[in-house]
């Protein structure tokens, strides 16, 4: 059961000033479980029912807002929120509240919930980047649409993945580059770097790109309802907010619940010093050391933050290369950047995690068939994340799984077993990026319209915002090798490109793939500064079919760094001009 925030002022952002139950602790009917305040006034959760708190989903000086889901319980057997508990006061809890509603005419709780009913043409559910974009795509072309939303609009990508970590990471970036600066003539004095600020800096980034879509979803229409989604049927969804039950009756659904963290079997893993992507966020302590368990996308780009603080990293990764599906090539400029300030172990399986006398954690991990053991301050566990099925009732839809019952099952539309209802985003299992869901979001409403579309993999790029960007679209040369596919590859180095001198960028460099038989690009990838911006223009190339000699007769201005993809389609012609092997 999903343990949500209530404020008598639903507009008001409340600052969590105490955490009555810890994770794992009972509480009896009535009893206090979160107390938060905002300027002159407070508000007390309290239980409706006994039970206990499974998981909590924040901390105390975390801001959090009215209708958002701050613990995870599970209620007692035959216990209920008017099941006579009695209060502080002797009065029962359920008198208490109707006390304090009728003191006010918007109670902080009320033990008699709101029922609505309503209906629409397309129902969403998941306020992520593939489900509000879906809806306002699909409300700007005239649909009636209601979005149903649990916790903040914005999913994981806004609110605890891509935007702020990546509002972390500009900051570590702009600490580190003051290191160098004398290089190029300038001096600043003695740099610091204040936690406490970039994280508040991070949270006003969030919120105010939160408050847009907010305003963007009214603008066109979009009917948002707060609360827990469950289908009651193919086609009717059932809301529980609180008390507050509304159903929605659709023509078509669209799934969007994204995923979550994967809570791995490691003995240990939830340790007081132990993080994962998302508490890492909010980490304003400071310490000396942290061990990283995963070296993929997540658990490398958390290593440059830390790095470029000046903190000992160690990464252990299980696959024999971090960034396993990435080309080699690629990764050695990452792990040459970060060579003498990250340590990196593949190759190895963490064990256990376990807590020193003086509070440090010691992780216990496999390496070539012997135990070692690491001491460090902190430990990120950055490894998986699972589709977001529970709590929907599928099966009430007679919506199919994937084979492996871990997400669920779609055609190149979008749509599930079930005729008018879609899937997207994490939940279907097919590839974990914002930017798909996204467009996956988009075809799905086509689909909807009546449009001939189908969701297209081939080239969707991905981008790893570590010290070193890197950046790829298409088929990567490892992958094409395995497959027996003849192809002609050209690089071209930063290294030699008077922008990227300039900048003092100088690492890296941008790779070209294409098929030998036709000369059709395949792959391209970036590795160094800008990458992020730069795959874009190599997606268009390669998502249109452009060849080498269409690049070449494009004029790239100078001095840019756009100009090393100019030069990188040279090199599968000519030659390149200004770089020879």
């Amino acid at each position: 059961m999903d343990l949500q925030f209530k404020a008598a002022d639903g507009s008001k952002r409340y600052k969590i000033t105490k955490i009555y139950v810890p994770e794992g602790g009972s509480f009896q009917a009535g009893a206090p479980l979160l107390k938060a305040e905002s300027g002159k006034m407070n508000t007390v959760v309290k239980a409706e029912q006994a039970g206990t708190l499974k998981k909590l989903l924040v901390k105390e000086g975390q801001e959090i807002g009215s209708g958002e889901i701050f613990a995870q319980a599970e209620y007692a057997a035959g216990t209920s929120a008017a099941g006579g508990q009695r209060d502080t006061a002797g009065t029962s809890a359920a008198a208490s509240q109707r006390d304090a509603a009728k003191a006010s005419p918007n109670p902080a709780f009320s033990l008699f919930g709101k029922k609505e009913e309503l209906s629409c043409e397309i129902a969403v559910v998941g306020a992520g980047p593939g489900g509000y974009e879906a809806a306002i795509y699909a409300a700007k072309q005239g649909k009636d649409v209601i979005l149903i939303e649990k916790s903040k609009v914005g999913g994981t990508c806004l609110n605890v993945g891509c935007i702020p970590t990546k509002a972390i990471v500009n900051s570590a970036e702009k600490y580190h580059m003051l290191s160098g600066l004398e290089d190029i003539g300038v001096s600043c004095g003695q740099a610091s770097f204040d936690m406490h600020r970039v994280i508040g800096h991070k949270n006003q980034v969030v919120e105010q790109l939160r408050g847009g879509i907010e305003s963007l979803l009214e603008a066109n229409g979009v009917r948002l309802v707060r609360g827990t989604a469950a289908f009651q049927g193919p086609k009717e969804l059932l809301v529980s907010q609180g008390l507050n039950r509304t159903t929605v009756k659709a023509q078509h659904v669209i799934i969007a619940t994204g995923s979550r963290i994967a809570d791995l079997p490691i003995p240990g893993i939830h340790g007081r010093n132990v993080l994962n992507s998302t508490t890492a966020l909010d980490l304003e302590e400071n310490f000396d050391s942290i061990a990283i368990v995963g070296g993929g996308v997540i658990g490398m780009e958390f290593a440059g933050i830390y790095a470029s603080l000046g903190k000992r990293v160690h990464v252990l990764e299980y696959e024999k290369q971090i960034l396993p599906t990435t080309d080699p090539d690629l990764v050695e400029v990452l792990t040459e950047d970060l060579k003498g300030q990250v340590d990196i172990r593949t190759g190895v399986r963490v064990q256990e995690i376990r807590e020193s006398e003086n509070g440090q954690c010691i992780v216990a991990f496999e390496s070539g068939g012997r135990t070692k053991y690491l001491v460090a301050d902190k430990v990120l566990v950055a490894v998986g994340r699972s589709a977001n099925l529970d709590g929907l009732k599928l099966e009430k839809a007679g919506v199919d799984l994937t084979e492996n019952k871990r997400s669920i099952a779609v055609n190149g539309s979008m749509e599930t077993s079930v005729p008018g209802i879609y899937a997207i985003g994490d939940v279907t299992g097919k590839i974990q990026l914002a930017h798909a869901a996204s467009h996956q979001g988009l075809v799905a409403v086509d689909c909807i319209l009546g449009k001939d579309r189908s969701m297209e993999y081939d080239f969707i790029p991905s981008v790893i915002f570590s010290r070193v960007e890197i950046a790829t679209v298409g088929r990567t040369e490892r992958e094409l090798k395995q497959a027996g596919i003849a192809c002609n590859v050209s690089r071209f180095p930063f290294a030699a490109n008077g922008k990227a001198l300039t900048m003092e960028e100088g690492r890296g460099f941008v790779k070209l793939i294409a098929r030998e038989e036709d000369g059709k690009l395949v792959g391209a990838a970036v590795a160094g500064p800008d990458a992020s911006n730069l795959i874009s223009v190599l997606t268009l190339a390669l998502t249109n079919g452009l060849t080498p000699e269409a690049i070449i007769s494009t004029v790239f201005p100078h001095p840019t760094l756009g100009e090393v993809i100019h030069e990188a389609a040279l090199g599968l012609t000519v030659g390149a001009i200004h770089y020879h092997e």
